[in-house]
């Protein structure tokens, strides 16, 4: 795939990303969150032989998100980032890949089977100096 400029993805190239996705990983349970190397963060989806490993770089010049068949070893101790990750997605299942508005952003929609938690989001704008990950919880709401 190839890469602007300035490292962000295409909205044509997340487009591609999220079809992909959404037919690997949908109805999957999110496991554990890792560190992976560089900075990044590695997240364990599904189990079995339908488990796979999404990382997510944030970095300029390497935005991206891919699945690892054989991911590296994580580090010993984790990070404070990947503690509160795995808190917040650890348990839940992949209702829908998309990529809202058509822009330049990947959202998981997650729900619990348990139905004690609100159905949480997690976006990624792969986009500008330096992507974000971010956890949205609750109702959309649209904002004008």
């Amino acid at each position: 795939m190839n890469f602007s400029a300035r490292g962000s993805l295409r909205k044509e190239e997340i487009a591609r990303l999220v079809v992909e996705l959404q037919e690997l990983i949908c109805g999957q349970h999110v496991g554990k969150v890792f560190d992976a190397p560089g900075g990044n963060l590695r997240i364990v989806i599904g189990s079995g032989s339908r488990r796979r490993h999404l990382l997510i770089s944030l970095h300029p010049g390497t935005m991206r998100m891919v699945l690892w068949e054989n991911p590296p070893k994580a580090p010993p101790r984790p990070s404070e980032l990947v503690l509160q990750l795995r808190d917040l997605i650890s348990g839940a299942r992949v209702d829908r890949v998309d990529q809202p508005g058509g822009d330049r952003v990947m959202r998981l929609v997650l729900s619990y089977k348990n139905g004690s938690r609100i159905s949480r989001q997690l976006i990624v704008e792969l986009f500008g100096r330096q992507g974000r990950l971010l956890i949205v919880e609750g109702p959309e709401r649209r904002v004008q």
